[in-house]
């Protein structure tokens, strides 16, 4: 059963890592737009402004933890 929690666990952490990174491009990208925050970038100024975005870190984080803990619940008996 932990092998199987496991293998879900990295799957899930493997999917969360694109979405987490198209999610916060999105939310900066839209912020922009709306000219909330004041900004007018372009694509790579949004990519480099995504990059300092300490939240976007935080969450990629928890991502790699995910499948850590998947990868060391596969290898137990």
């Amino acid at each position: 059963m932990k092998q199987r929690f496991g293998a879900f666990l990295m799957v899930f952490g493997a999917v969360l890592i694109p979405l987490i990174a198209y999610g916060t491009y999105w939310l900066i990208a839209m912020g922009c737009g709306m000219n909330t925050t004041g900004c007018s970038q372009s694509t790579g100024d949004m990519l480099l402004i995504m990059l300092i975005f300490w939240p976007f870190w935080v969450l990629l984080l928890i991502a790699v933890a995910v499948i850590w803990i998947g990868w060391r619940l596969s290898r137990t008996q």
